[in-house]
């Protein structure tokens, strides 16, 4: 069934939205678990044909692609004198991605009543970024809706420089890796069984490490289906607890942030994100509170989600952003001192850039570094299994040899 529905979340915020969900009572409870209070609620009546073709726009959110392209090509249509409508009905016939064009045909029918833009994308904030939403806002707010453009693109497209950056120096390794693994199955599965027959059938006391390594191979051929069904079934059992289940959630990342270089590497991830997101919304004149609760939904972690939270409680009680984060104990010591300064100095957002960078460049050389680590260790652990094999077959042939 399809609703469209408009609540109010506990700062009083209106929040509209097309939803699909199996019945008006499931759609009611999902509302009041995420916090917000509904006012109006409808279910829209489609053919089943219509409904089928606008289902992928419904069930989707925007991709950083399309957002890329489309804050791009509004802004550079601002800056050359043509009026927002015009801007975003031009884009909305050029964009491809047909979820991204449904929802552009419904904000410029919004335009045509008179709403503001901020207002239109507020009715699909299931879609559009609650970040972009709120500087689009401000710009209104400051007359600056070019500027927040803008920033809006920049922001999209360093997160996806920076995400890209990460995906292929993290690919490598991961399908090295992969196929080691592979080798070593195969070789104990295919290679081994084959030579155990021969060794068997010599009349030789074999060594303990050629017997060790029939008895691994046997194992490995006899029960690795069921181990690869009980590790597939773990995975998915693990998968489905992560995402519907908060406390295996705070759980898992609270082990992350433990885990030695994998920890150190999420957490300077997230603070470039911080950092980066932070800089833009307060530069473009959001308000600190509101530029905190934006950034808990960029942050993947629940652990750093929280801690952003009780910055944003420790802000809304009177204390200053930099006490606040030291307060909270996760983050750098240098956040710390580099938003103090930049609370002295009235510049943060300034200073809040040129961090993101350096925390995005020190993020890219830890992986580096870790990857060229790597590499080396499974082509050693590959040459180590091989000559293991090795050692196991040639062992016996040799003590049969000298015993002749």
């Amino acid at each position: 069934m399809l609703f469209y529905y408009r609540a109010r979340n506990e700062e009083g915020q209106e929040l509209r939205g097309w939803v699909q969900e199996k019945s008006r009572q499931h759609l009611l409870n999902l509302l009041k678990e995420q916090g917000l209070y509904p006012t109006s609620l409808y279910q829209i009546y489609i053919p089943d044909r219509l409904f089928t073709s606008i289902r992928p726009a419904l069930n989707s959110r925007a991709k950083i692609k399309d957002l890329i392209f489309f804050t791009e090509q509004v802004y550079f249509m601002l800056s050359t004198g043509i009026n927002l409508y015009d801007s975003i009905r031009t884009v909305t016939r050029r964009i491809h991605s047909k979820a991204m064009k449904f929802r552009l045909e419904s904000i410029t029918k919004e335009l045509e009543k008179g709403n503001s833009l901020s207002q239109s994308l507020q009715m699909h904030a299931d879609f559009f970024p609650h970040m972009m939403i709120s500087l689009v806002h401000a710009g209104e707010r400051g007359g600056f809706i070019e500027q927040a453009f803008q920033e809006c693109h920049h922001l999209f497209k360093t997160e996806k420089e920076f995400t890209s950056s990460l995906f292929s120096t993290l690919l490598y390794p991961c399908i090295t890796a992969c196929l080691a693994f592979l080798v070593m199955i195969f070789l104990l599965v295919f290679a081994v069984p084959q030579l155990a027959s021969i060794l068997t059938s010599v009349n030789v006391e074999l060594p303990a490490l050629t017997v060790f390594l029939l008895a691994v191979s046997d194992f490995v051929t006899k029960y690795f289906p069921v181990m690869l069904l009980v590790f597939l079934v773990a995975v998915l059992v693990f998968s489905y607890s992560y995402r519907k289940k908060m406390t295996v959630r705070m759980a898992a990342d609270r082990f992350l942030l433990r885990v030695p270089l994998i920890g150190s590497l999420i957490l300077k991830v997230n603070t470039a994100r911080y950092c980066m997101t932070m800089g833009r919304l307060i530069g473009s004149g959001v308000l600190i509170s509101q530029a905190l609760q934006l950034c808990t939904t960029i942050s993947k972690n629940s652990r750093l989600k929280d801690a952003l939270k009780q910055i944003e409680s420790e802000v809304l009680t009177g204390s200053s952003l930099s006490s606040a984060i030291e307060t909270c104990g996760l983050f750098p010591s240098l956040l710390v001192q580099i938003t103090e300064v930049g609370e002295k100095t009235g510049n943060i957002e300034v200073s809040y850039d040129r961090l993101a960078e350096q925390y995005m460049q020190e993020t890219k050389n830890s992986l580096k570094r870790i990857t060229s680590f790597l590499e080396p260790v499974v082509i050693v652990s590959i040459g180590l299994f091989v000559l293991l094999i090795a050692f196991a077959i040639f062992m016996p042939v040799m003590k049969m040899m000298n015993s002749m």
